[in-house]
């Protein structure tokens, strides 16, 4: 799989996350929709390493690539820091802390903050001609 065929899976399956977190909304499981999006955002993140020949493995690794090599270079602002930021921490409690209990408008705003941070995404990797 050559790189360009990498990126572009990795967005198909941030956007197909993004869909099943609007579903689980739909029918109100807001703390797996909290997840869902998480995933749909840390994919996107994901995708664009490979821009830079970068591919780390680990949650953490993305972050950190994530924020050097595309926040702290000016190609992404730092805002989608924060959304990447506050959706792991959104996923960990919803995902883990068994008196965690997400509201529909929380949900929501995770599923809002994924959908800003995977057209963001998919406004640089087009930029870059990876799409």
């Amino acid at each position: 799989m050559n790189t360009k065929q990498l990126i572009t899976r990795r967005l198909e399956r941030a956007y197909k996350n993004l869909e099943v977190a609007n579903s689980l909304l739909a029918g109100r499981f807001c703390e797996d929709s909290v997840s869902k999006s998480y995933y749909a955002i840390f994919i996107a993140a994901k995708a664009l390493p490979p821009t830079k020949n970068l591919d780390p493995k680990k949650h953490s690794g993305v972050i950190s690539l994530f924020n050097q090599h595309f926040v702290k270079a000016g190609e992404v602002e730092k805002e989608f820091a924060e959304i990447l930021k506050f959706a792991q921490k959104e996923r960990t409690s919803a995902d883990y802390d068994e008196f965690y209990s997400a509201s529909v408008e929380e949900a929501k705003t995770q599923l809002e903050n994924a959908d800003r941070f995977l057209q963001r995404v998919k406004e640089i990797l087009q930029e870059k001609g990876f799409l």
